[in-house]
This record gives C-alpha cells, sequence and structure tokens, in this order.
C-alpha cells in the first residue's frame, strides 16, 4: 500500500526531491556529513519497477486480507497457498523471461523465485499433516472463493 501510495504520489515526490536544498548550517548537519535528496529522484525505469512490485503484491495483500476474516479457516489455507505459489511461479517465469532486459527484472525474477520457494515449503510442511485436508473434508463448503 506504501508503494502504491508513493505512485500516486510521484510528481510530488520527484518534485521536493528535485528541489531539495540543503541549507548551510542547518542543525546537526555539517557541509562534509550533509545527505543530498536529489540522489534520490527515480527513473523512469524505476518507477516501472515500483509498478512491477505492486502488481505482484497484490494478490498477496488480497489473499492476506481475505485469511484474516473471521470465517475464514484452515479449510481455506490450502487454496489460499496454492494460488500464490501459481502466482509467484508465474511471476517468476515472467520475470525470468525479461532478465536480459535490465536488472530490474533480474532482481524480479529472484524475488518472486524466492516468495515462491518459501510458500513452497510452507505447503511441503502442510502436505505432512493430515490437519488442513481433514478441515477441508470436514467443512466441504468452502468460505474463501479463490479467483
Amino acid at each position: 500500500m506504501m508503494l502504491q501510495r508513493a505512485q500516486q504520489c510521484r510528481t510530488h515526490l520527484q518534485a521536493y526531491c528535485s528541489n531539495w536544498r540543503l541549507e548551510k548550517g542547518s542543525a546537526g548537519m555539517d557541509d562534509n556529513n550533509s545527505y543530498n535528496l536529489q540522489e534520490d529522484i527515480l527513473l523512469p525505469e524505476e518507477w516501472e519497477g515500483v509498478g512491477e512490485v505492486i502488481n505482484v503484491l497484490i494478490p498477496l495483500l488480497h489473499y492476506t486480507k481475505l485469511a484474516e476474516q473471521q470465517d475464514v479457516g484452515l479449510q481455506d489455507w490450502v487454496p489460499i497457498v496454492d494460488k500464490l505459489i501459481s502466482h509467484f511461479y508465474e511471476a517468476s517465469q515472467r520475470f525470468k523471461s525479461m532478465a536480459d532486459e535490465s536488472l530490474m527484472y533480474e532482481w524480479l525474477h529472484i524475488c518472486c523465485k524466492k516468495a515462491w520457494e518459501k510458500l513452497n515449503d510452507y505447503y511441503q510442511l502442510a502436505d505432512k499433516s493430515p490437519v488442513y485436508y481433514t478441515a477441508m473434508v470436514m467443512d466441504a463448503k468452502p468460505k474463501v472463493q479463490v479467483v
């Protein structure tokens, strides 16, 4: 959500960084240790990366909010994780195919691959315990619609 807000305020953030002027003699700052906020201006490719990160994380936010609902239980955990595993695997493969275009896509590929691996680890642990599948059988009417 923070990245979505930053993207909405992109013009203002860029202008703020562009117009940054450190006053000489500012409290706590000396000329040797001053920070130049102009160095934080994002390039168009970097803003593109922000958009890609937002798109990758939207399903994670959606299913996290869904899992927080009071009527969602263990029976819904496997379908949610299964959907997220698929999402991160597909995103990883998409970014892998674009990795030659820029380092940003290589970085996004690695991040999505790591997310996929971690979710897969959790899924494998659940597979060793019958409790999740028992919950699914006992409550045959899932409360979560996985789309």
